[in-house]
């Protein structure tokens, strides 16, 4: 993971938020990529549909999203100081829990909890 900034190592060292995450902004909007800016103090988060890429044009990233699998793999994407967007793709850590099994027991934990 080399050339990528320190802030982004760091949000990837607590694996677990950003693939929920990741793959909550999948079940509601598709294919996509975690957006991390760089630019904002704290740094910003959002998720950004395929659909946000199409407008752009730029078919490696569509390739990107297009071939990951958001069951095994998370999109990241930045623009370092060049201003030109990157995407990474990053692969479950070996022992971590993969971003599918992640948010299904997020979801199964939210339909236990007892209804007010």
């Amino acid at each position: 993971m080399k050339d990528i900034p320190v802030v982004i190592k760091q949000m990837l060292n607590k694996w677990e938020p950003i693939a929920l995450f990741a793959y909550e902004g999948l079940e509601r909007e598709g294919r996509g990529a975690v957006c991390i800016f760089l630019n904002e103090d704290p740094v910003g988060v959002g998720y950004a549909p395929r659909h946000f890429f199409a407008q752009q044009e730029n078919a490696e990233i569509l390739k990107m999203i297009d071939e990951y699998d958001p069951s095994l793999e998370v999109l990241i994407c930045f623009e370092p100081e060049s201003d030109q967007t990157r995407v990474i793709r990053v692969r479950t850590p070996d022992g971590a829990r993969h971003p599918r099994r992640i948010w299904f027991f997020k979801v199964l934990a939210r339909e236990e909890q007892p209804q007010d």
